[in-house]
């Protein structure tokens, strides 16, 4: 059960168009477009647990630039807070792709960076307190593009929005880590001094007879 100051803000603080779902030891997650659907079953193991199911539809802070170029409007699929069993709360971040290789990688960057500033905001409204070392990215997909790509190039080693030239799939995708810099210009593109590492978790999917890639997650 969501403890008291944490439910009376979910009740009390945002407008109605505000959707989540909370007090469950499972969620479905459901992600459609164009370009594909995707469905995954996350399974939390504590009622003490809120799901934010198509964050990205959500209105954005209105303060924020709009520019994609800064990118501070894109953002995440959906998001789960939950309360493990040391009583610390942890957020998981899910970005779904059919697809992932570099290019794509630097876009869920640009999402990730915009999503993990406004949900710790979001995070002190609801009175919960979050630390980097609980803050999980998660990215479903079904095909590893980093497999198949020439790694020679010397532009598949310098990311849009980076720091030093950096090899992607083997510092970052393959080592189950995400570097997601904070300052980002066009005098200083590739700065990893101000990034926020956090930990990373691709979760392959499945083609189910149904054309939805789906998949069961376990937190």
């Amino acid at each position: 059960m969501i403890d008291e100051r944490v439910d009376y803000a979910l009740r009390n603080f945002f407008n109605e168009k505000f959707v989540y779902d909370s007090g469950s030891l499972s969620y479905t997650i459901i992600e459609t477009s164009k370009k594909g659907k995707t469905r995954l079953v996350v399974n939390v193991g504590s009622e003490e647990s809120i799901c934010f199911n198509t964050y990205d539809k959500f209105p954005k802070w209105e303060i924020l630039r709009t520019e994609q170029t800064i990118g501070m409007r894109k953002c995440i699929d959906h998001f789960i807070l939950r309360k493990n069993t040391s009583n610390i709360w942890e957020l998981y971040m899910f970005e779904m792709k059919t697809s992932v290789g570099f290019e794509t990688w630097q876009n869920i960057k640009y999402k990730m960076r915009a999503s993990y500033l406004s949900i710790k905001t979001l995070a002190i409204y609801l009175g919960i307190p979050l630390q980097n070392s609980n803050i999980t990215a998660c990215t479903t997909y079904e095909i590893d593009k980093f497999q198949t790509t020439d790694m020679t190039s010397p532009k598949i080693l310098l990311p849009k929005i980076g720091g030093k030239a950096t090899d992607a799939k083997n510092d970052e995708w393959d080592a189950n880590i995400i570097k997601i810099p904070m300052i980002v210009s066009e005098d200083n593109p590739y700065d990893y001094k101000t990034a926020v590492k956090l930990r990373h978790k691709k979760i392959k999917m499945y083609r189910a007879d149904d054309g939805f890639l789906e998949q069961t997650f376990n937190l």
